[in-house]
């Protein structure tokens, strides 16, 4: 399960890369972050060093600096860890999203969590 989530952050990555940037490096739409998020939420923790290898490997991907490609790749984990804390410890979310609540604390978790990825 690990390699499967590294392989759909590292794709998605791809993805991003190719179909919604002209230089291959930047982007306004960044869909690791939220595969990154659902595999935690799903199969838990464990899959962190799952998120930082697929974001890393999409900066080596666009010719990065491997310097470049490390903070990359702390920054995705560390957005979609933050999530995660946030939305189970924090804000008592329902995986079901049975709940109107529960869309909006996913949505108040991604504008929070996101920034730092952005700082980062």
């Amino acid at each position: 399960m690990c390699y499967a989530n590294n392989c759909n952050v590292y794709l998605s990555s791809h993805n991003r890369t190719t179909f919604f940037t002209e230089t291959g490096n930047e982007t306004l739409v960044w869909f690791p972050g939220g595969l990154g998020l659902a595999a935690l939420l799903l199969g838990g923790i464990k899959y962190r060093p799952s998120i930082f290898i697929g974001a890393f490997c999409a900066g080596i991907l666009v010719n990065d600096p491997i310097w470049v490609s490390l903070i990359i790749g702390v920054g995705n984990t560390l957005e979609s860890v933050c999530s995660f804390w946030l939305l189970t410890r924090i804000l008592n979310f329902d995986l079901k999203l049975s709940h109107p609540r529960d869309y909006f604390r996913l949505s108040l978790a991604a504008i929070i969590c996101s920034s730092i990825s952005a700082l980062i």
